[in-house]
Parts: structure tokens; C-alpha cells; sequence
């Protein structure tokens, strides 16, 4: 099971501006037990393309080596980023 818990902005080289999903990945067993969870990071939505964080907590990288600097704080909040998503969409 996978549930988003967060969003940041960050920044491609040339500029554009992309966001970053937080989600957590959950393992249970036959009793629903917790028995292993994990952050993964992936690019616009929860179900995109995962990204690495760097030694500078600043960056991330994508799989082609590709540098995205966080440029703002991380938001908590789903509802949030469905709203940014959407604002987005709007401007291009």
C-alpha cells in the first residue's frame, strides 16, 4: 500500500519547475501487521518516476544523472497538492 504524505518544489537545470512526491510504501503480513515501510520519492504524482536523494540534502537526482534542487519546504497535506497540481495544469 502506498500513501502520499507530502510534496516539495524543486527545480530541473533549465529551470523548470517540478515537485517532488513524498510517499510511504507499507508492507503488512496475513494479520495486517506492519511489517516493513519505506519513503519513496517520485517526480508530479505518486505514481511517477522515482528519484535519489544526494549526500546534500538539498538535491536530488533522477536516473539519467539529471540535478533537482529543493527550492521550498515540504508540504504535508494531499489536498494540497492536488490544488497545485491542478494550478499547474492551468498555467501551461
Amino acid at each position: 500500500m502506498r500513501q502520499v504524505i507530502g510534496y516539495f518544489i524543486v527545480n530541473q537545470p533549465d529551470g523548470a519547475e517540478r515537485v517532488v512526491v513524498v510517499s510511504q510504501e507499507i508492507a503488512t503480513d496475513k494479520s495486517n501487521t506492519v511489517v516493513a515501510a519505506r519513503k519513496v520519492f517520485t517526480l508530479d504524482t505518486a505514481d511517477g518516476e522515482k528519484v535519489n536523494g544526494c549526500e546534500e540534502k538539498r538535491y536530488f537526482t533522477k536516473r539519467n544523472g539529471q540535478i533537482l534542487k529543493i527550492t521550498g519546504p515540504c508540504i504535508a497535506n494531499e489536498k494540497d497538492l492536488s490544488n497545485y497540481q491542478m494550478r499547474k495544469r492551468r498555467r501551461t
